[in-house]
């Protein structure tokens, strides 16, 4: 893939984690990156725009086949993070 591509893909990444960091909300940061993908996006191939185009960036926070609000970020993968009306397990008894 391309350096422009590459750069595309970092951006993405700084972009999770800032809407991450300020919980979802708009931020000044927010705005800088995506102007700044906006100009990658320019320079990468058609190729390359359609692949990240089919990919879309469900892959970056959740599994599009994840419906539940109640999922977490865990070692690269998507797990259901129990709510208050279920019972939780204490450790101690699972160890």
């Amino acid at each position: 893939m391309s350096e422009a591509f590459k750069r595309y893909r970092h951006l993405e990444g700084d972009l999770v984690y800032i809407r991450w960091q300020h919980a979802g909300f708009e931020s000044e940061e927010e705005e800088t990156i995506l102007d700044a993908m906006e100009k990658v996006w320019y320079e990468l191939s058609e190729g390359e725009q359609k692949l990240l185009y089919s990919e879309g960036t469900q892959s970056l926070i959740r599994d599009s086949s994840e419906k539940t609000s109640n999922s977490g970020w865990v070692d690269g993968k998507i797990q259901r993070i129990p709510d208050s009306s279920e019972s939780v397990i204490a450790l101690r008894e699972v160890a």
